[in-house]
C-alpha cells in the first residue's frame, strides 16, 4: 500500500521498498512506488531500475535509472526519487522539478518580490498557462533539451490563437 498505515522508519521510506504501486490511490503524495530492476537488451552489463512517483499535484510519473548492476541502478533510482521528493516538499528547484512547477515558482517569486506590476504578472501567467504548460509543462527539467524546445517553438500549435 505504498506506506499508508505502515510503520515509519528511517531511510527513503517504505514506499520505495516493494510495498505496492503508486497506482494505488492511497499512495501518499511525494512518494515512490515499488522499485524493479532488470537487465536491458540487447546485451549484458546494463540494468534499468523503474518506479512510479506520485507528486503533490497527484500526477504519477515513471522514473528510471540505469547502472552496471541491479543494485547500482536501484541506488541511483532511490537518489533520484529522494531528489524528486525534496523538490515537491521544499519548493526548491531540482532536475526532478517539472516545467509547470518551475513556472509557478518563478511567478510567485515575481509577485512576492514586487518586481513587476500586477497587470504584467497577469500577462506572464496567461502566456505561461496558455503556451508553455500545454507544450512543455509536464517535462522534468532534466528532460528539457534544446531539441524539445526547438520543436515546441516551431510547432504551429504553439502560436495559434486560443
Amino acid at each position: 500500500m505504498c506506506g499508508v498505515n505502515a510503520p515509519r522508519w528511517t531511510g527513503l521510506g517504505r514506499c520505495w521498498r516493494n510495498e505496492g504501486s503508486c497506482l494505488d490511490r492511497r499512495c501518499r503524495w511525494g512518494r515512490g512506488g515499488e522499485i524493479s530492476a532488470k537487465e536491458t537488451p540487447p546485451g549484458p552489463g546494463v540494468f534499468i531500475a523503474l518506479a512510479r512517483f506520485r507528486g503533490f499535484d497527484g500526477s504519477t510519473t515513471r522514473v528510471r535509472a540505469t547502472g552496471r548492476s541491479a543494485t547500482a541502478a536501484k541506488t541511483r533510482l532511490r537518489k533520484r526519487l529522494a531528489d524528486m521528493q525534496q523538490s515537491t516538499t521544499t519548493g526548491t528547484v531540482t532536475s526532478g522539478t517539472r516545467v509547470h512547477q518551475l513556472g509557478e515558482v518563478w511567478l510567485s517569486d515575481l509577485k512576492r518580490e514586487g518586481l513587476v506590476r500586477p497587470q504584467t504578472l497577469d500577462t506572464y501567467r496567461r502566456a505561461f498557462e496558455g503556451r508553455i504548460i500545454p507544450g512543455l509543462g509536464m517535462l522534468l527539467l532534466r528532460e528539457v533539451t534544446t531539441g524539445k524546445v526547438h520543436r515546441f517553438l516551431h510547432s504551429p500549435h504553439t502560436w495559434q490563437r486560443r
